[in-house]
């Protein structure tokens, strides 16, 4: 089987042209939007202890914890709606991901599409996503519990030295996983929606593709995470500088109208906030996403636009599977 040599991937070209993609077509922030909200109560958790109900994640922020828990999650009713409500959103989440990843495509292909069609084929792809998401992390709980088992028995019997060395290359192994999987979604979802491939075959490919192309897969990981960490900063200082005008503002004309108006501004100005950010992030949502499938293409682009030779794990055996481009799209 012959090898392909490493290619030359252009980073700054496809970060571009995820930027204007995503710019363009703000039909997709619609996608993103949903995704953001989904994501806001995946990260929250509901933990019973001793008969209190605590509100851990995104809701561990000074006050708001005990704000919440007093006023609202004591309410059983209250409690049931917002975990209904999660579990939506959590399913909401896989539809408009497979929608956001085919919308995308056909932006790339400059194709007709537009939201309604984009949702339909979302719902198309629903089971596909699910299983594949629920196999991904169903085998990183399997492997926490499997590596920090025995950790949690030595440290138990008194063995700190053997404890804190088996935890240590317990969590060097842990992390290599979860990066590992972290790109198996990536390159898999993409197999599942664009390809229509099944599960295993997408696993099978996904794990292929990122085996070939490991130093690009990471490095790509890593302008993605900088990009992420450097918006996120600058997206914290101007809002905390507009926050200080405004809140300012509000004191001031709390202290000549009374405090009726100075809630009613800061109210306001918090939900304004709140709505900047979750449409900024729905955004940049969709950049991601964009730039990880520009960059799909990059990777599994090939002389032959139908086929690809791709050399798989000594476990698997030798095979030739398709690689997914839009050449190969458009005529199945």
């Amino acid at each position: 089987m012959q090898k392909e040599k490493n290619k030359q991937i252009d980073f700054k070209n496809i970060l571009l042209s995820a930027w204007k993609i995503a710019r363009k077509n703000k039909y997709l922030w619609q996608f993103g939007f949903v995704l953001t909200v989904a994501s806001f109560f995946s990260n929250m958790m509901i933990l019973v202890d001793d008969g209190r109900r605590e509100m851990l994640g995104i809701f561990n922020f000074f006050w708001l914890e005990n704000f919440l828990t007093k006023n609202f999650f004591k309410n059983e009713n209250v409690l049931a709606i917002f975990l209904v409500t999660a579990l939506i959103f959590s399913l909401a989440r896989i539809v408009f991901q497979g929608a956001l990843i085919f919308s995308i495509e056909k932006e790339i292909e400059k194709k007709k599409n537009n939201f309604k069609i984009g949702l339909k084929k979302g719902k198309i792809y629903f089971w596909s996503l699910f299983f594949f998401s629920l196999i991904s992390e169903g085998i990183i709980f399997l492997a926490f519990f499997v590596l920090f088992f025995p950790v949690a028995i030595l440290v138990s019997k008194g063995s700190y030295v053997g404890g804190i060395f088996l935890g240590f290359s317990a969590l060097l192994i842990f992390i290599s996983l979860v990066g590992l999987i972290f790109f198996l979604k990536k390159f898999g979802y993409l197999y599942l929606v664009l390809g229509k491939l099944n599960i295993r075959e997408s696993m099978e490919l996904a794990y292929a593709l990122f085996r070939k192309n490991f130093w690009q897969s990471l490095w790509m990981g890593l302008n993605i995470f900088f990009l992420s960490l450097i918006s996120i900063c600058v997206f914290f200082i101007f809002t905390g500088f507009l926050t200080i005008f405004f809140l300012g503002l509000s004191l001031f004309f709390g202290f000549i109208f009374g405090k009726v108006i100075e809630f009613f501004i800061f109210g306001t100005v918090v939900f304004l906030f709140l709505l900047a950010g979750f449409f900024s992030i729905s955004f940049f949502q969709v950049f991601l996403q964009t730039a990880w499938i520009l960059f799909f293409h990059e990777v599994a682009k090939t002389k032959k636009p139908e086929m690809l030779e791709v050399e798989m794990a000594k476990d698997f055996s030798e095979k030739t599977l398709p690689l997914i481009n839009s050449e190969h799209i458009d005529n199945r």
